[in-house]
């Protein structure tokens, strides 16, 4: 079953846009993804807000990553050799 989306025309005081619809409408037959797919998807809403949370997961490793490493102390340095 096929569904054309027909763009909406709206005025508000002399300013015309058009307006569509995202992807993702309810007519989504959510059996057909597998795997992976079935979780990070850009046809639901869910599977959209997966993909988000999943960047925003993976930021915020890379910046624990960053913080948490060891830095060279000053102590740890070792003295130039004298002769």
């Amino acid at each position: 079953m096929s569904i054309a989306l027909r763009p909406r025309q709206i005025s508000f005081n002399k300013c015309d846009f058009t307006v569509t619809r995202m992807a993702g409408h309810s007519a989504v037959d959510e059996a057909k993804f597998t795997g992976l797919a079935r979780y990070f998807n850009g046809e639901t809403r869910r599977g959209r807000a997966n993909v988000a949370g999943a960047t925003y997961a993976g930021i915020a490793l890379v910046a624990a990553y960053f913080m948490m490493r060891k830095k060279p102390s000053k102590m740890d340095a070792v003295p130039p050799a004298t002769k």
